[in-house]
């Protein structure tokens, strides 16, 4: 790994916050304390909180309220892309002042401003015949009115015809997300989220088949051995500062939702006619999945056998005759074991900032055994490998020396459909 003596370092030179006209602009960068920016592949808009702690009475002096509006730029030096973020206050919370009166600290919780659209969109429409990519693109450009673009780059199949009654956008974008069929993969789990360029509206298998080249640039390590006092030394932007694991196997609990075996049978309302069941048996329809890495289920033979001596989910899918073919129905089955399996397995990590790296993208860790500390470990064999970014978390500290400037720091939260090894 190269060097990287500006690990930690970041590029943020003016924090705006103005009126919701955009009158009275006012540059807080001095008065801010920390800024925590988080995005999710399970969140329809990016949010952010930042913490002010001042003694000029800023709040009186817009004043303030929540409706104003923040911008700002962040940016890893040299090889870092720059990202812009703006956002509205949506309401100023965990306000404390000192003894004296003299400084007081708050928090300015902010959304997109198409979060706060949406809070008061609602309506009444029918969405006919419609393929469902071209009906979220209806609902997000249209109803919506996002100031964002949408991208739509993993191909569906079927068509969204629905009727919604006093309902917002990301309710509508909730009921495309569940019904959604991809043309290419099976287990068709739909996401849509914002990142810091425009709005995604994928599966989570594209994200696996399409960035997985990425984790080559985007590997990880935890200093352990001999390097381990070396830490602070800050020897290279890619060291794991922090690691722990937080899920690793719910054996009962993926039995009863499905991820083992399940069955969906079809009934035809207006006929009253079923038809040919579908099934997702794990020990054979796993291999369906896009993976991270490794090929090998979690589970060993003689457990997937005893797991699938019946189907633990049974249900009856409904269908109208009289409205186009959905295709959801002969796909509920897989769906239903790939939203398990692909968060089975999660780790968080804290690191250095760095603006190149993207919810949804894929990155290498390399977990060590643990040992004593004058003997350099090998990498651990279950946890080390390529983990989909769930969520990414910027956190944004001001440094204590008095220079003004920040540090910069992620938290991912990071999921894997299965550990490394093969159990047999």
């Amino acid at each position: 790994m190269s060097e990287a003596v500006d690990a930690g370092s970041v590029e943020l030179d003016s924090i705006k916050i103005t009126t919701f006209t955009g009158g009275n602009p006012q540059e807080i960068r001095h008065l801010v304390t920390g800024l925590d920016v988080f995005e999710s592949l399970d969140n329809y808009t990016i949010v952010c909180d930042i913490i002010v702690s001042e003694g000029i009475e800023l709040l009186n002096f817009l004043p303030a309220g929540g409706e104003e509006k923040i911008s700002f730029k962040i940016k890893t030096p040299a090889s870092g892309k720059e990202i812009s973020y703006d956002f509205f206050v949506e309401s100023i919370t965990d306000m404390v002042s000192n003894d004296m009166g003299s400084l007081k600290t708050y928090a300015l919780r902010c959304v997109t401003m198409d979060a706060m659209k949406n809070s008061y969109s609602l309506f009444t429409k029918r969405y006919k015949d419609m393929e469902y990519k071209d009906a979220i693109r209806e609902v997000v450009e249209k109803d919506l009115g996002a100031g964002k673009p949408l991208a739509t780059p993993d191909q569906t199949k079927g068509f969204f015809d629905y009727t919604v009654n006093r309902a917002r956008p990301f309710q509508v974008i909730d009921l495309i997300c569940e019904r959604s069929v991809s043309k290419k993969y099976k287990g068709s789990d739909y996401v849509f989220y914002e990142d810091n360029e425009k709005y995604q509206f994928l599966t989570i298998e594209y994200l696996i088949d399409t960035r997985k080249a990425k984790a080559k640039a985007f590997q990880f390590e935890y200093p352990t051995g001999k390097k381990a006092e070396q830490v602070d030394k800050r020897l290279s932007h890619r060291n794991i500062l922090k690691y722990e694991v937080f899920d690793q196997g719910d054996s009962m609990n993926k039995i009863k939702v499905g991820a083992h075996k399940n069955k969906y049978m079809e009934f035809d309302i207006l006929h009253g006619d079923y038809f040919e069941s579908q099934e997702y048996v794990n020990s054979g329809d796993h291999m369906s999945f896009q993976k991270t890495d490794s090929p090998y289920d979690t589970h060993s033979s003689a457990y997937n056998s005893f797991a699938e001596t019946s189907p633990a989910l049974v249900n009856l899918a409904l269908k109208d005759g009289t409205r186009p073919e959905m295709q959801i129905n002969k796909n509920m089955h897989f769906k239903t074991a790939f939203r398990q399996k692909i968060f089975a397995y999660g780790m968080n990590i804290r690191v250095y900032g760095d603006t190149n790296l993207m919810v949804g993208d894929l990155i290498k860790l390399n977990i060590p055994e643990i040992t004593s500390l004058d003997v350099e470990p090998e990498d651990q064999e279950v946890y080390s490998g390529i983990f989909l970014v769930r969520a990414i978390r910027h956190m944004l500290e001001k440094q204590r020396e008095g220079t003004g400037k920040f540090e910069h720091f992620m938290v991912l939260d990071c999921r894997r459909p299965n550990l490394k090894r093969s159990l047999g």
